[in-house]
């Protein structure tokens, strides 16, 4: 499955993950950024993965 979005396709990573699975981001890293076309927009990768565990919490 291919998810364009990096912000969707960490959350859906997450999302579809199971007990004993290992989700690896990688490829952004360290990076603050993501350039879309001619749009920067500010990233934090760990931050995104953070807050779609949390929603999964509930």
């Amino acid at each position: 499955m291919r998810v364009p979005d990096r912000r969707d396709a960490v959350r859906h990573a997450i999302r579809v993950a199971r007990d004993g699975d290992t989700v690896l981001l990688a490829g952004k890293g360290p990076e603050e950024t993501l350039e879309r076309g001619h749009e920067t927009i500010p990233w934090d990768e760990a931050r995104e993965a953070r807050e779609a565990l949390a929603d999964l919490q509930g």
